[in-house]
């Protein structure tokens, strides 16, 4: 069991010493400390508690026993505004108590105190002064010894300070290690100010040690993070003597390690350097080895290290940079000395040369005060350096300097009172060194000197470092000075590597940024090909995403741009509305010719039985459309209206009415949309039409499709659904149309009572009864709204009447019936009782016009709920309507003879319009109802032509010149086309598109085939004549391309033979690239008519496709037509015994060329007679062509008629090709 005894001082009862009996001596040091220090109080001290372990106290005991001399040369008046009274760190911090601190400076032989300890005195009058502090009764005073920067008399001081009762040392100079290691014994915080030294013991053993002096081994991590900005991975660092630069170097190194940075070399120099100290010999072994140096050392050396770089041509290349560190604080002043050799040299013998050598140099100092109070502080330092105890004398004729040590002594004092603050509000031991020292590690404080800093968990402040380089004057062109290009912050967590901080641009040389490295490295490695497969996948993923973010930033920059250009406004001028039927006739053929082709025009309602059609029909670019004027003098276009107007213009829908535009100038305010002579709400209503469930459920489906397009779509909803909202088409397709705009619409009362028209009425009655109910209905609509008014569609369809026709209640009085719907009662519906119709259909307008709008369907749950009754009718439309036409005509056989007759012409006029729209194939194939597969053709030959100035010829015509202009020039051109083997694919405005080579594939004569077709229009061209400006020519522009495309039927409804693939869009970009009057062909098309012999083109030479970039090109100038009938003549199969043709040839092209270049006369023939040509043996496919007017003479070897006839009894003309000779 240990003893204890204790021992009461005669000046406070309360103060015991503790001690075991085991060391009996320390009685005896403690009643010699006693003595010697005569007026001071006795200390508390206790060396039984469990935190002082058995070493501790050993060399606890040493320590003092080293002490011969008393360690306290002041006494206490020496001491200003100071309260010598020593208490004890382990007890209890009382109020109004003093907390004093152990000063351990170097004041003696040139130690660093005599520049900085004033900062001590100053920072305590700081602490004691401000509020907390007083308000608290906390108090700091100092106890000063003078260690002379030597480590054993610290300890020798430490030891005293402690019997003392200190509560913590600030100190002591130059040294650190051992001390910090006897602090964290004792458990009191120890804050060093000037001491580089780097510790040996690990951050969990040295508890409560801290420093507020940056460690300049700490610039290891803004010199990574400066590497890393500018990605230079590899360099050499060149290091100085100094026990500083080699920790640098060494923490350099292992943070380099840490980070995947590679050190190739580390090399070293004397210190302190002499000129001509093996600089150059440095720069000899390591230049080829790297392009980045780190140089650690003294600046003298570093100004030496950049010239001899300069001297070399190194710096020239742009391919080497050094950084340099300087241990002392950035002074704009003073950076003059970075380029000269004082004392030898002076700013006025610098040379430019000298200058443009750093140029490639970035230095990195700590950074300078900032602080507006800076003067301040520095003067409060000097006078408290000339008072007790320091006694500094002051200089004669200037001031006391002041050294960057100053600001980290006040720095500590200020760290250490924030600890202390906090432990005490928080009701904590305040002699608790390990908690003090917590409040101080990992945390940031405001320095004296302007800027924050950042003490790690290792109790190392983290400096706070600048960057530097040579920058010019742009007042002055050859005046060049060190400036400021950076810094460093630390990151969220202010832990690890800060990041750099660029401040502004750095004048490299040549004005790019050094590689680091050479781009094989610098033992070539890096030319021999490896995959990184992690790095190409990574790369790939933050390609794609930059790639996606990129597509997204120009997307949305093109869909702005979209719609300030206001695509879909149409200027009213543009609008023209024809009153006069002469004038309506005057359009295209192409409305006559669609009229012709309906089949079903029995079906169509009867136009003057009803109401009177409007006097004035309104055409816009040549189209009849429908015009809906807006009951607005004026209209605001905002970005939503813009955004609104451009979705409603890219909505492509085969059920939803095409918006062709709108026009926003007052007076004329107008919707424009597709033209439809008719909509649902007249077709159901006229009695003479029949509409079976096949007809029904189409109109249906269609509806159902349509809407469902609308509610996807960012629409949303239709807002305004009712019979006359759904147009019919010409081929009995419903399209929605009245959706969108409502906006623009007219603007209606808010309330029912004051509104007594009719018509307004009759508006409302397919809306929903929510949206009557509000005060001012909501244009908008609703999605459940959009429900409601389909049931009543739904039922109007089937039941052919108005759905509120049996209630017989004025319009006025059944929407305030609907609006006004009382709770517990049913609410007003139409009947659905005895209809004919399905059962789920009726369930299904039932669910849609419940009251409640959550318990409506949604048009997906309605698609499927009539599902099985649009299902059970026939698939095939087109099949449907082709029985009601047999039923028809059935009983119009019966009733009228001749009604039928008529009706077999239609319908063969029909077939004959269809095969001359599509090809054979596909007609014979639609006809039975069978799909049209789509087909790969390896090679064709497509034309493409458009008219040279086309825009500015419309501009002088009106649209019906236009359209008589387009209508005689393709009927010249569909005259010529049929003397060759080519198929006509459309027209598009003054486009004109053939192709050859498909459906019918003819080797490569399809080549041949398109160029003399071209040459051919090219030729008549030139003698067309506009009818309404005869002295103006028409300018073709031509152009050709072969390659591969798939051919196919796109659509059910009004069937087009489309070609698809990237040979339409390369001849397209021929025609458009083209001249007019030529013929533009492609290098594909080039080489296929030099293998057919016969064409002449000339170079072009290469142009800049869209899409497709350089291509050469040809322009085809001619032909010899001999090489042409030859080909033909090779499709002969049996020339003695008549003409029989393959396929790929055509008859009537071949007896046309034969006609042009032969010389025989056929007087045999007479006006009457046909020729009769057979393909192949099939003499089903015989094709009767009257070629008497255009066959005036041919030349072969021998002539002859037949003696076989026709079936009408006309001779059969037989002739045999001429051979080649």
């Amino acid at each position: 069991m240990e003893h204890k005894k204790i021992i009461k001082t005669n000046q406070n009862p309360n103060h015991r010493l503790f001690y075991t009996k085991v060391f009996p001596a320390s009685k005896k040091w403690w009643h010699q400390l006693t003595r010697n220090t005569n007026q001071r109080k006795p200390t508390l001290i206790n060396i039984s508690e469990s935190s002082r372990n058995v070493w501790q106290i050993l060399f606890f005991v040493m320590a003092i026993k080293l002490s011969s001399a008393n360690p306290f040369p002041i006494s206490d008046s020496s001491v200003p505004n100071v309260d010598f009274s020593y208490i004890s760190p382990s007890s209890l911090t009382l109020p109004n108590q003093t907390l004093w601190l152990g000063f351990l400076p170097a004041m003696l032989l040139g130690g660093g105190g005599k520049r900085s300890a004033g900062a001590l005195t100053t920072a305590i009058e700081d602490v004691n002064q401000r509020k907390e502090f007083v308000r608290n009764g906390i108090k700091l005073g100092f106890c000063y010894y003078d260690a002379k920067g030597n480590s054993l008399a610290a300890l020798k001081a430490m030891t005293e300070l402690y019997m003392k009762g200190v509560s913590a040392f600030i100190g002591p100079e130059g040294t650190c290690n051992y001390e910090a290691a006897l602090a964290t014994a004792w458990n009191i915080p120890l804050i060093s100010y000037k001491c580089s030294e780097e510790v040996q013991m690990k951050q969990n053993h040295l508890l409560t040690f801290a420093r507020t002096q940056p460690s300049t081994s700490k610039v290891s991590e803004s010199i990574i993070a400066l590497l890393q900005h500018y990605q230079w991975f590899q360099f050499v660092i060149v290091v100085g003597s100094r026990p500083i630069w080699q920790e640098t170097a060494d923490a350099l190194t292992k943070l380099a390690a840490k980070n995947n940075f590679t050190v190739r070399d580390v090399v070293h120099f004397d210190e302190p350097y002499i000129s001509g100290g093996g600089v150059r010999k440095i720069v000899m072994e390591t230049y080829e080895n790297t392009h980045i140096y780190i140089f650690l050392g003294d600046h003298h050396a570093l100004t030496e290290f950049v010239r001899t770089l300069k001297s070399m041509g190194l710096t020239d290349s742009g391919d080497y940079v050094t950084i340099g560190v300087n241990d002392q604080p950035d002074d704009p002043t003073k950076r003059i000395k970075y380029f000269i050799f004082e004392p030898f040299e002076t700013k006025e013998s610098l040379t430019m040369n000298e200058i443009k050598a750093f140029q490639s140099v970035l230095i990195m100092a700590p950074r300078g005060p900032s602080n507006p109070n800076w003067d301040s502080f520095l003067e409060r330092t000097r006078q408290n350096l000339g008072r007790e105890p320091f006694h500094v004398p002051s200089l004669p004729f200037k001031k006391n300097p002041i050294s960057i040590h100053a600001a980290y002594l006040y720095d500590a004092i200020q760290v250490y009172s924030r600890a202390i603050l906090e432990s005490f509000l928080e009701g904590r031991n305040i002699s608790d060194g390990k908690l003090i020292t917590s409040k101080i590690r990992s945390r940031s404080f405001e320095s004296i000197q302007g800027y924050s800093v950042y003490i790690d968990e290792d109790g190392d402040a983290k400096g706070n470092y600048t960057v530097l380089s040579l920058q010019k004057d742009v007042s002055k062109p050859f005046h060049m000075f060190l400036d400021q290009v950076g810094s460093f912050e630390m990151t969220s967590k202010e832990s690890g590597t800060p990041k750099y901080r660029p401040l502004r641009d750095i004048w490299w040389v040549k004005g790019k940024k050094p590689t680091g490295e050479p781009e094989c490295g610098f033992d070539g490695i890096k030319c021999i090909a490896k995959i990184d497969w992690l790095v190409v996948v990574v790369c790939s993923v933050v390609t794609t995403l930059v790639f996606m973010i990129g597509i997204l930033a120009v997307r949305h920059y093109s869909y702005e741009k979209k719609l300030e250009r206001l695509l879909w406004k149409i200027n009213f001028k543009d609008i023209v509305f024809l009153t006069s039927p002469d004038d309506v006739m005057e359009l295209p053929n192409k409305s006559s010719l669609k009229k012709s082709m309906t089949r079903w025009s029995f079906l169509q309602p009867n136009t003057n039985s009803g109401a009177t059609p409007s006097n004035a029909k309104p055409f816009y670019k040549g189209q009849q459309v429908s015009v809906k004027f807006i009951g607005k003098k004026s209209v605001e276009l905002t970005r939503a209206m813009k955004r609104r107007m451009q979705l409603l213009k890219e909505m492509q829908h085969e059920n939803i009415n095409r918006f062709i535009g709108a026009c926003v100038d007052p007076p004329n305010c107008c919707i424009v949309r597709q033209y439809c002579a008719r909509n649902l709400g007249e077709l159901l209503h006229n009695k003479d039409i029949r509409l079976d469930n096949m007809f029904i459920s189409s109109l249906v489906a269609d509806l159902i499709k349509g809407m469902l397009y609308i509610h996807d779509s960012d629409i949303i909803c239709h807002g305004n659904l009712k019979p006359s909202n759904c147009l019919v088409d010409a081929r009995w397709v419903l399209q929605i149309t009245d959706f969108g705009v409502n906006t623009l619409g007219e603007v209606e009362e808010c309330c029912l009572e004051s509104m007594e028209d009719e018509k307004y009425y009759n508006r409302l009655l397919y809306t929903a009864p929510e949206l009557l109910r509000s005060a001012c209905r909501n244009l908008n609509g609703t999605q459940k709204g959009d429900s409601y008014s389909f049931a009543l569609i739904l039922y109007e369809i089937h039941t052919r009447h108005g759905p509120w026709e049996s209630t017989n209640l004025p319009k006025c009085e059944l929407i305030k019936q609907l609006q006004h719907h009382k709770v517990g009662q049913a609410p007003m519906r139409p009947n659905t009782q005895g209809l004919s119709m399905d059962e789920n259909v009726v369930r299904c307008m039932e669910d849609c016009w419940r009251e409640n709008p959550e318990e409506r369907l949604e048009f997906r749950s309605i698609k499927f709920r009539l599902k099985l009754f649009v299902q059970d009718q026939k698939p095939n439309i087109y099949d449907h309507i082709m029985g009601l036409m047999e039923k028809h005509a059935e009983n119009l056989e019966i009733l009228v003879a001749q009604r039928t007759i008529e009706l077999e012409e239609e319908k063969k006029r029909s077939e004959n319009l269809l095969m001359r729209m599509l090809p054979r194939s596909v007609a014979e194939s639609l006809k039975i109802g069978s799909p049209v597969i789509p087909e790969q053709y390896e090679s064709v030959t497509i034309y493409f032509s458009d008219i040279a100035g086309f825009t500015s010829l419309s501009a002088l015509s009106t649209p019906l010149q236009v359209v008589d202009l387009l209508n005689d020039l393709y009927t010249c051109f569909d005259s010529i086309i049929g003397d060759y083997s080519v198929y006509k694919v459309e027209t598009i405005g003054d486009a004109y598109m053939v192709v050859s080579g498909l459906p019918e594939r003819n080797g490569d004569m399809h080549a041949g085939e398109i160029a003399s077709m071209s040459i051919h229009l090219l030729s008549a061209i030139k003698h067309f004549k506009i009818r309404h400006r005869p002295h103006e020519r028409i300018k073709l522009r031509i152009g050709i391309h072969s390659g591969s495309c798939v051919a196919g039927v796109v659509g059910h409804r009004m069937p087009r033979y489309c070609l698809f693939g990237d040979t339409v869009n390369t001849a397209s970009r021929m025609e458009s690239t083209g001249v007019a009057l030529k013929i533009h062909c492609s290098e594909k098309t080039f080489l296929l008519l030099q293998k057919l012999g016969g064409y002449h083109c000339k170079p072009r030479g290469h142009i800049d496709i869209k899409g497709k970039g350089q291509m050469y090109t040809y322009f085809l100038v001619g032909e010899d037509q001999r090489y042409r009938l030859r080909r033909l003549n090779e499709c002969v199969k049996e020339p003695l015994n008549g003409i029989t043709l393959t396929k790929s040839c055509s008859s009537s092209k071949l007896i046309r060329m034969l006609s042009e270049q032969n010389d025989a006369n056929m007087d045999f023939l007479d006006d009457n007679d046909d020729v009769f040509f057979t393909y192949g043996q099939d003499a089903d496919d015989s094709e009767n062509l009257n070629l008497l007017p255009s066959l005036t003479k041919f030349t072969g070897r021998s002539v002859s008629s037949s003696s076989s006839s026709s079936q009408s009894g006309k001779p059969l003309i037989h002739y045999q090709l001429p051979s080649e000779h």
